[in-house]
């Protein structure tokens, strides 16, 4: 470009600066704006092509959100791609600075650029310039713009791109916020339902599923399980997603696997690329690859006894905030759960005494001796029909459950003893402190 064209191109930038101001302020989806900077910078500025990069610090990745002119093949290749590649884009993540190039970098900077010079190469560009988008002083991503011939920036223009960079960098702050407020509302609002699904609520298997089926709202994951301990094992009790069916019921012995140094530890694991952690999970239908894994104990008085997971076949599923959020459904469900679990093993108790004692009164019914059981306060509990035949009495008078020893054993000296008195005596004096257990007469 030549002095006029560098100066037409400022008035130009100039122009769209302000066009950009007033749009922050009137269109409220920053992503519009994003876009539609980038096409001016094509249209009006002379770009061949401009793309905006978002930067996960936590994944140390740059992800192309947004761009203008971009071949298919290229654009999914950086659809995701490290932040320690070299390219301009990540110098300038890296810097804070406007980085520029061109197709003949001088030789000690060959290695810095060498990714740039093979994309620029496929798509035909000989300049380009990459601005950090800043806000709030934190590096938010970067705006790279490309020329199809040999330019050497002017810093005139320069300023200009770094200016636009910060109405991006505005912009998506501002989205930034938005959708932070956003969250936490949502996450009010799901522990809420949550909270208000489990009070009161006994049926376990309700509690686990209502749970993982409202977590799916605002996390994103391919399949989501409730795993319990239970003796030796750990047993999945709910599970959700593509795999649901096969996951339901299946237990891990102690101390194999992730899970279990989770729920010994009772500390939280999170891996948005689990096999680079050494750890590989492929699902029981397919060869699918579980790549990432977030998965928080549920903890009752200090004592671990489960595990919240989720996980999803994509790199980088998961959110800084998933965690906490996990944590606090994880908090909110571990005592429901253990009251749940603590009601049903009672009713499975209650029914397993009830068939036990069903069981032996139907054989103490048929038996030849009297027998007779007291409770531990000394209250007729159970007599079978030979007691009566032994003791004379007729059961609606006088053996009547819950009649205490002493008032039993004084009707029954009252009346006449058909049998032999002194065996009788003997029974009395032998337990005259009160009944043990269980007496045949």
């Amino acid at each position: 470009m030549d002095n006029a064209t560098t100066a037409h191109s400022t008035r130009t930038g100039s122009d769209l600066l302000e066009r950009l101001s007033q749009a922050l302020v009137q269109e409220p989806r920053p992503d519009i704006i994003m876009r539609a900077a980038l096409n001016a910078l094509v249209s009006e500025l002379g770009a061949a092509s401009a793309a905006v990069f978002f930067a996960d610090h936590d994944a140390r990745v740059s992800r192309l959100v947004a761009h203008v002119n971009y071949p298919d093949e290229v654009a999914e290749e950086l659809r995701e791609v490290s932040i320690d590649v070299p390219a301009i884009s990540n110098m300038a993540l890296k810097t804070g600075e406007v980085i520029t190039a061109t197709d003949r970098p001088p030789k000690n900077e060959v290695e810095r650029v060498r990714y740039t010079q093979s994309l620029a190469a496929r798509m035909g560009m000989r300049t380009a310039a990459a601005v950090p988008l800043v806000a709030a002083g934190r590096t938010l991503g970067v705006l790279v713009y490309s020329l199809a011939e040999e330019h050497t920036f002017e810093e005139t223009e320069l300023q200009v791109l770094r200016e636009i960079g910060e109405r991006i960098a505005a912009a998506l702050d501002r989205a930034r916020m938005e959708e932070e407020i956003a969250r936490r509302a949502q996450e009010t609002a799901l522990l809420h339902s949550i909270a208000t699904a489990a009070a009161g609520e006994d049926d376990l298997h309700r509690i686990l599923d209502a749970t993982l089926e409202r977590l799916s709202s605002l996390i994103r994951f391919t399949g989501g399980s409730i795993a319990l301990v239970e003796g030796d094992d750990l047993v999945v009790r709910a599970a959700v997603g593509l795999f649901a069916d096969v996951a339901l019921g299946q237990s891990l012995p102690r101390g194999r696997g992730l899970s279990w140094q989770i729920v010994e530890s009772a500390d939280p694991f999170m891996s948005n690329d689990l096999l680079a952690t050494g750890y590989h999970g492929k699902s029981q239908k397919d060869d699918k690859v579980v790549r990432s894994y977030l998965a928080v104990p549920l903890v009752w008085r200090d004592q671990p006894f489960g595990l919240l997971q989720v996980d999803s076949f994509e790199a980088h599923a998961f959110r800084p905030p998933d965690l906490p959020l996990m944590q606090a459904v994880a908090a909110l469900l571990s005592g429901p759960i253990e009251l749940a679990r603590r009601y049903q093993a009672e009713v499975q108790l209650r029914r397993d005494l009830s068939q036990a004692k069903g069981r032996l009164e139907a054989m103490l019914g048929t038996a030849p001796m009297g027998v007779l059981f007291f409770d531990t306060d000394g209250h007729l509990a159970y007599a079978n029909a030979a007691s009566y035949e032994t003791l004379h009495l007729l059961p609606h008078e006088d053996l009547l459950l819950h009649r205490s020893w002493d008032d039993l054993i004084a009707r029954v000296l009252q009346r006449r003893w058909a049998g032999e008195p002194d065996a009788l005596r003997a029974i009395v004096e032998k337990f005259d402190g009160g009944p043990v257990g269980i007496e045949t007469l």
